[in-house]
């Protein structure tokens, strides 16, 4: 759910250039009574019971806009929403009590509205719940536990779910090392739209690491990666196309992505410029052109 966004707007008692005190002051209160009618006006909803005046008006009270800071009331509203099957504000209580947001810290009381959270449909949710099991945050560790909240998150559409449920099986992480499961969940992270699932899924291509080698397939996964921009997948595309890994041995396309990694951090300028010695004129020029191309594309 997409919560509306409100502010209170003041004005200064002070006249500008166009206009008196007198209109000023006008100004002011007629903006001071828009946002207190309109604050009333919800403040109404939801003590009639309107889910989502109680969800807007807690979330008000938590994060201190539109009124005051008031966490003893953001529980209220809050709870009220959640236990009406409010997801999200199941959600906001939990992410309280594990941050200790106006509340003592609270583990427990984090999980317990995570679980309700979830049961009502919060993808977040399931996503905290396994980074607090993963870690022991506020709860005693339990791997296994946090890799079956990673899964429900992934099929329910999370990327980073799916990543991160890969990561722990392909290391061994508290759970068996399972390199089939993992090329499963970094699939899935991929197709989700995860530039670090198809990263980690075209290295363990690339370079046979628990799967089959297979240089083509893992390229065009790191190909994806990087034209989303991210930079290890770029160095790493470079070096297979300087190689001829994967594909022709192509240097303009090479020096292309070797570039755009050293600029978006990644340690690439060794192999860039080994590339570069290799380049005639021609061979620069058309892949700065390439590079001026993905930019703008980027910019877009």
């Amino acid at each position: 759910m997409r919560l509306r966004t409100r502010f209170r707007h003041t004005r200064s008692l002070r006249a500008d250039r166009h206009g008196s005190p007198v209109r000023a002051l006008i100004l002011a209160l007629a903006a001071f009574a828009a946002t207190h009618v309109g604050a009333d006006a919800l403040q109404d909803a939801a003590g009639a019971g309107d889910q989502n005046a109680q969800l807007q008006l807690g979330v008000e009270y938590l994060e201190g806009y539109a009124r005051d800071f008031n966490p003893r009331q953001a529980l209220k509203w809050l709870t009220r929403a959640a236990k009406g099957g409010t997801a999200e504000a199941s959600l906001r209580l939990g992410e309280m009590y594990q941050q200790g947001h106006g509340v003592r810290t609270n583990g427990k009381t984090a999980v317990k509205w995570y679980k309700r959270a979830a049961a009502d449909g919060s993808t977040a949710a399931l996503l905290n719940l396994a980074s607090m099991y993963a870690m022991g945050m506020g709860v005693r560790a339990n791997p296994e536990l946090s890799l079956r909240y990673f899964t429900r998150a992934a099929e329910a559409g999370s990327g980073e779910a799916a990543l991160n449920a890969g990561l722990m099986v392909a290391r061994g992480q508290g759970v068996e090392l399972d390199s089939a499961e993992a090329v499963r969940f970094f699939r899935m992270g991929a197709e989700l739209g995860d530039a670090n699932s198809a990263f980690e899924l075209g290295r363990m291509y690339a370079n046979g690491a628990g799967v089959q080698k297979d240089e083509a397939r893992g390229l065009a996964m790191l190909l994806r990666a990087a034209e989303q921009g991210h930079a290890r997948a770029q160095g790493l595309s470079g070096v297979l196309h300087a190689e001829g890994r994967g594909g022709p041995q192509d240097d303009v396309e090479a020096f292309k992505w070797l570039s755009l990694a050293v600029v978006n951090g990644a340690d690439a300028v060794a192999h860039r410029d080994s590339v570069a010695g290799r380049l005639s004129d021609d061979q620069r020029s058309e892949a700065q052109r390439r590079i001026n191309t993905w930019l703008v594309g980027r910019s877009r």
